[in-house]
């Protein structure tokens, strides 16, 4: 049996070892280029649905090590739940691209699904996946699935950097789904 003064002991030792802090981010609208002329679609591309991996769903930042491996990175935290924010940002990103729905432009509804979206060890980020224009009722033929794989460098192993990546990532999709 433990005497007190062990005890007490430990509880002063776990006591004093402090967490690092937890960081916050955010994805961002990655403004179009100039020389990116604005496309004035004929139908207005609204985003009806995106499905990230189970592995994106949870706070923490993902890194990806190896083909079967990944970090979860417990102080580098997204703001939001990222689902959430990939949609609101990606939406934003079409609209700068394609401006504001005119009236009487009709609304056509895009499906992605998003295989992977991770930043990786060695030094980019990954953004791979599908996206379909569809009805409400999101019937595609294989012809209609438009699949797609980008990847951005980072400057440097940190994670606001993974965040940026991961912002032009959602800028560059934006701009093939736009223009076609």
């Amino acid at each position: 049996k433990a005497s007190r003064e062990s005890q007490t002991g430990l509880k002063c030792q776990i006591s004093s070892t402090s967490s690092p802090a937890n960081s916050y981010y955010t994805l961002s609208i990655f403004s179009p280029t100039a020389e990116q002329a604005p496309v004035v679609p004929v139908a207005h591309v609204t985003l009806a649905s995106v499905r990230l991996p189970a592995l994106n769903d949870r706070p923490q930042m993902v890194l990806r090590t190896g083909p079967q491996t990944v970090d979860i990175e417990e102080f580098e935290r997204w703001a939001e739940p990222i689902d959430g924010m990939v949609k609101r940002v990606l939406q934003q990103d079409l609209d700068a691209r394609q401006g504001p729905h005119a009236p009487g432009q009709p609304i056509v509804l895009l499906y992605i699904a998003i295989d992977e979206f991770l930043p990786a060890a060695d030094g980019h980020v990954t953004l791979t996946g599908r996206w379909w224009i569809g009805s409400r009722d999101n019937i595609k033929s294989p012809d209609q699935v438009r699949a797609f794989s980008l990847t951005q460098g980072v400057s440097r192993d940190h994670a606001d950097q993974y965040a940026l990546a991961m912002s032009q990532l959602l800028g560059k999709l934006a701009e093939q789904i736009v223009r076609g």
